[in-house]
């Protein structure tokens, strides 16, 4: 994988130039990239590694609730503190991927090393070090955290875990990621929204896959009984019964012991359970094969026995009804079809 995209003079050459500070003098390049990436990330102390910094290249491409980034630059380290986090309430993770050489990454106690094609979670709203020792080409994604806990509920648990090059999962992940980077001009709304589904999928699916997360112990399994719960609660989201006693039982793991595991995480089962559903029933509303099923037959199909009930939960949760959210979709497809036009 990694050796193919040696050849390719960029991983998102079709996505905005915002910064390219090779042709600055010298004297302004670094406080220049130092603000491009506060400006199209967040806030954070940034510091070259070398002695000049000469070249520094950012792409970036917006999908909904996902910022890509491509970063070709001189080596540099990135703090971002507590003070950074308290003056900037900004809610994501960030995801990145080197492509040619090692980078560092230092969060909650861990000190990471992500090689070529490797990948790691951090999470910004906690101070984090990143650390580029040489020129490096890098694909970046900032994700909204709301999206990334929807499929994800346990991913704090992960920040700085590295996700290896071995992992079928992981290579699956950032080829898919450096493919839409690659096509970026060629995206209209609506596919731009079902890529950005996609995505976060993938994501959530190579998260929570049965891979060594690099914990030992107890953490580690108690961290593995959070996963099984989790694709416990997926593979049984129709079962309308579907509570704590059918996955303690299922899993052999006692009542008291799930609703513990998940209290840790500041939320109850009831609460995961109706929160996975949602997320499943937006997924089926915005499925343009599923157009012709009525709202209340896939408010059945995610576990709701009952659609008014499903109604008002997803309104509580998303801010406007399940019909609403298909029409805001349909809108979407109908406007990117007469764009296409």
């Amino acid at each position: 994988m990694i050796n193919a995209l040696d050849c390719q003079p960029s991983p998102m050459g079709a996505a905005t130039v915002v910064a390219d500070v090779s042709c600055m003098p010298t004297a302004q390049r670094i406080s220049a990239w130092t603000e491009s990436i506060y400006e199209h990330y967040y806030p954070l102390d940034l510091t070259p590694t070398g002695d000049a910094f000469r070249h520094g290249e950012l792409r970036i491409m917006d999908l909904p609730g996902i910022r890509l980034g491509a970063l070709d630059s001189d080596g540099y380290t990135v703090h971002r503190r507590r003070n950074h986090v308290a003056s900037n309430g900004s809610d994501f993770y960030f995801i990145p991927v080197p492509l040619h050489h090692a980078l560092g990454l230092q969060q909650e106690g861990r000190d990471t090393v992500l090689h070529p094609g490797e990948a790691a979670v951090i999470n910004t709203s906690n101070a984090y070090a990143y650390l580029q020792h040489t020129r490096n080409r890098v694909a970046t994604l900032r994700l909204d955290g709301a999206g990334v806990r929807a499929r994800v509920p346990f991913i704090d648990d992960l920040v700085a875990v590295p996700f290896r090059r071995d992992s079928a999962l992981t290579g699956v992940m950032v080829d898919f990621i450096l493919s839409v980077m690659r096509c970026a001009d060629e995206l209209d709304s609506w596919s731009a929204q079902a890529l950005s589904d996609q995505m976060l999928d993938l994501i959530g699916l190579t998260l929570t896959a049965d891979a060594n997360a690099g914990e030992s112990g107890e953490s580690s399994v108690r961290l593995a009984h959070i996963r099984r719960i989790i694709r416990e609660i997926d593979t049984r989201l129709e079962q309308f019964e579907l509570g704590v006693e059918v996955i303690a039982e299922s899993l052999g793991l006692s009542r008291r012991y799930v609703q513990r595991l998940v209290a840790e995480r500041g939320e109850t089962v009831s609460g995961l359970i109706r929160d996975r559903r949602i997320a499943a029933a937006r997924r089926r509303l915005a499925d343009p094969a599923l157009s012709g099923v009525s709202v209340a037959s896939i408010g059945h199909a995610v576990g709701f026995a009952d659609s008014t009930r499903f109604s008002r939960v997803f309104r509580e949760l998303t801010d406007r009804s399940p019909g609403e959210y298909r029409r805001e979709i349909q809108a979407g497809m109908r406007s990117s079809a007469v764009g296409a036009d």
